[in-house]
């Protein structure tokens, strides 16, 4: 099936769109209108939703009046027939294919099995050869992914498999000229920190239960994932066992050493803060949670 369920229709129906029609591509320029507004739909669900979307939330996306679904029921990429070009590829982190950062600060996607540029990786072959911007999508838990977008494939190693992935449009743009030692080293810090930090973030709150550690607070928009160990540190990994879910002013206080928390998962909070008198902020934001 196609992006457009005709099935129980009445194909003579007035104020369809133009393209509704079963296998009815549309042309580029509308073809690109999709996608910038496929993007900006589900980085705008992510940002309400902790950095995370739900397959249910994928499959209500409509452009034209028309749903237009953004993942694939049994794949890991979706090639609509109306697209010219894949729209949405996924990772897993338990799946079988191996994506991973590049030495050159870009990550590898492995294509699904099949002949290069064929079968269903013929629509992914033009996503790179047009530079069409996807959205890639990581698996959290049941139904659940995080978004990461726009990417783009930049470059083709098909002895192994895979293409390179960029991830936003400058990153795009600074593959060409990714060659000196110094531009190097920068795109593959940005690479990292594109990637690592939604995932972090979705992962930490996620196992948090969406919620402060230390109020419990629930409104995900003001909640980060802070590090324990720093990342600036050798050992401060983005994993979910090195996150604490914080609210925003919790998170501040934390990286300030005004608040720490003890192996007895104990909040403390700094002497001079404690003896200071100044308002209810002060006074239920931070004090009141000393050695909760």
């Amino acid at each position: 099936m196609g992006l457009i369920d005709t099935s129980g229709t009445n194909h003579q129906d007035i104020g369809r769109a133009p393209w509704e029609a079963a296998n009815m591509a549309l042309d580029l320029g509308r073809e690109r209108d999709l996608r910038d507004e496929a993007i900006a739909f589900v980085l705008a669900a992510s940002q309400s939703g902790g950095g995370v979307i739900s397959r249910d939330e994928l499959e209500s996306f409509t452009f034209d009046r028309q749903q237009v679904k953004l993942v694939d029921s049994a794949r890991g990429i979706r090639n609509p027939a109306q697209l010219s070009a894949t729209l949405s590829i996924m990772s897993s982190p338990r799946g079988p294919y191996d994506d991973e950062l590049g030495d050159d600060g870009f990550h590898r996607y492995k294509i699904r099995a099949g002949e290069w540029g064929r079968g269903d990786n013929r629509k992914l072959h033009v996503a790179y050869e047009q530079r069409s911007p996807l959205i890639w999508l990581h698996k959290l838990r049941d139904r659940l992914l995080i978004p990461i977008a726009p990417v783009y494939l930049v470059d083709e190693e098909p002895e192994a498999g895979q293409y390179a992935l960029a991830i936003g449009e400058l990153n795009a743009f600074a593959h060409t000229a990714a060659s000196a030692v110094e531009e190097r080293a920068y795109v593959l810090v940005e690479s990292r920190r594109r990637l690592h930090q939604p995932l972090f973030r979705a992962r930490v709150l996620d196992a948090y239960g969406g919620r402060c550690a230390v109020c419990d607070l629930r409104r995900l928009q003001l909640l980060d994932a802070a590090h324990i160990i720093p990342d600036r540190n050798a050992d401060g990994q983005p994993v979910a066992s090195n996150g604490l879910s914080l609210c925003k002013i919790h998170h501040s206080a934390y990286d300030a050493n005004v608040i720490g928390i003890d192996p007895e998962l104990r909040v403390h909070v700094a002497q001079d803060v404690l003896d200071e008198v100044d308002g209810p902020m002060l006074l239920h934001g931070l004090q009141a949670f000393h050695l909760q």
